[in-house]
């Protein structure tokens, strides 16, 4: 492990480090240091399947949910990157399974799964940022707009953008909100719930 390190940092023989520290692994697979020095390797030289490896074998080894959660979004970005995109959706929503949420990691959630066009997961991204978003009503507001707007011109599912427009309308009233549920309601004949929401404004 030492050779290794010499290796990498004062000789710069990236191919020698990576030898040393695989022949670590040999003898210890579960060496934690051997695999982070390779996981940083890997990275340096954008080798996408050597450092997806590394970092599948470094998830069980992590102490807490935050650290499985942040090797696990890398796992999944590595994934894309190397356009294996079932694969990055998957690790994807396993990061999402998991709390404690925060909102930097959420937002590095959403980019990926907007770059892999993955729309169902964006949403679900999206609401999970909601809560954490609480405080700052123009902030929810703009999200759940957005959630409505991915549910009508991505999924073409206006039930669900109806629904992130009643979050809206829960919070405050909202001329734009209001206006495009009751054209929503309109539109399907949904003439109960365009009758509620009419009463409500």
């Amino acid at each position: 492990e030492r050779l290794g390190r010499l290796q990498a940092e004062h000789l710069e023989d990236a191919d020698a480090a990576v030898a040393s520290y695989r022949a670590v692994l040999e003898r210890d697979p579960r060496n934690r240091r051997a695999l982070e020095a390779l996981r940083r390797l890997h990275a340096a030289r954008n080798e996408g399947e050597a450092l997806a490896g590394v970092l599948r074998r470094l998830i069980p080894l992590q102490e807490d949910a935050r650290g499985v959660k942040a090797v696990r979004l890398e796992l999944a970005e590595t994934l894309a990157a190397a356009g294996r995109r079932e694969e990055a959706v998957e690790n994807g929503k396993r990061v999402l399974d998991l709390e404690p949420h925060d909102l930097p990691q959420l937002q590095r959630v959403e980019l990926l799964f907007r770059d892999l066009n993955a729309w169902p997961e964006v949403i679900r991204t999206m609401e999970l940022q909601a809560p954490l978003l609480a405080a700052d009503e123009e902030l929810v507001v703009d999200l759940w707009r957005g959630v409505a707007r991915l549910w009508e011109e991505q999924l073409q599912r206006r039930e669900g953008a109806a629904a992130a427009l009643e979050k809206i309308l829960e919070r405050r009233l909202d001329e734009e909100a209001f206006d495009r549920l009751r054209a929503i309601y309109r539109d399907v004949a949904d003439w109960r719930r365009y009758a509620q929401v009419t009463e409500r404004f």
